[in-house]
């Protein structure tokens, strides 16, 4: 009798036209429970979007989160059942979400899964700003130390230990920013602008340069559609620029034209502005 009012429901709004209005969620977790994943998907994200079935709404995060977590999709499993559990703690689902969670937990972090990963890799980047930023509370006397070669080597612990996560790439530019310099009144300072404009040393600017291009191909090759691809292709040409005593030179030309092949088609996009404005002379 069920799979028969089941199939009357679902023939009725196909005969109506008006299945995307027509969410019935016994429908969507019958389909869940019979391996219908997809089915069960939209018709739970159809319940999600529709204001006259917001009391499904718990159970609609549950079973995606579970049908995720079937599917070995931890992540969006984690994140269905928090929002299941911040936004309806009173639901009859929330307590299988927590057993669902604990679970799901645990193979991300044998799976250095991103979201299990998300604390140990804001820690790194912690580390990383502290030692090329202001300490916060903590006086620590870090005189004569190569912090930013210590930063670098926080950031390629999570290229290192996180190659698939969105976070290497982010890793990578902060890498290339610090070898295009920073300073600081108390220490000095490191990288290109340092060394270049206050050590005027430009066989040690050149040096640093060199390393922002090894950044940028390490980025192009393992995460060609990164964002951060632009800015650091700018940066270099910009460096190049700088050493040829403020003139377009053939370095300089050559990242700045990278900049212009990354962007095309993004005619407002500012590095694409000032890149073309530099080939021009100005």
């Amino acid at each position: 009798m069920k799979m028969i009012c089941t199939a009357s429901i679902f023939v009725v709004c196909l005969m109506f036209g008006t299945l995307a209005r027509c969410q019935n969620p016994d429908l969507a977790k019958d389909f869940a429970e019979e391996g219908l994943t997809t089915d069960a998907k939209l018709e739970f994200i159809k319940v999600l979007h529709d204001p006259t079935k917001k009391s499904s709404y718990d159970m609609a995060e549950y079973y995606l989160g579970y049908l995720d977590f079937k599917s070995k999709n931890y992540e969006l499993a984690v994140t269905h059942w928090n929002k299941l559990l911040k936004k309806y703690p009173g639901s009859s689902y929330a307590q299988k979400a927590k057993d669902q969670l604990a679970i799901a937990s645990e193979l991300l972090s044998k799976n250095l899964d991103l979201a299990a990963a998300d604390l140990d890799i804001e820690a790194i980047f912690d580390n990383a700003d502290f030692l090329v930023g202001q300490p916060l509370k903590v006086s620590v006397d870090m005189s004569y130390l190569p912090k930013g070669d210590m930063a670098i080597e926080w950031l390629e612990k999570i290229v290192t230990n996180y190659p698939t996560s969105t976070y290497a790439a982010r890793a990578l530019f902060r890498e290339a920013l610090l070898y295009y310099g920073y300073q600081t009144s108390s220490d000095g300072g490191y990288g290109f602008a340092y060394a270049y404009y206050g050590g005027r040393n430009n066989a040690q600017a050149a040096v640093y340069v060199k390393k922002m291009e090894e950044v940028f191909a390490r980025l192009q090759k393992d995460y060609p559609t990164s964002g951060y691809l632009v800015p650091i292709a700018h940066l270099i040409g910009q460096a190049y620029w700088s050493m040829a005593g403020g003139k377009v030179n053939p370095d300089a030309t050559k990242y700045w034209q990278k900049v212009l092949d990354l962007t095309s088609g993004d005619e407002t996009n500012s590095y694409r502005q000032y890149a073309s404005w530099r080939l021009k002379g100005r």
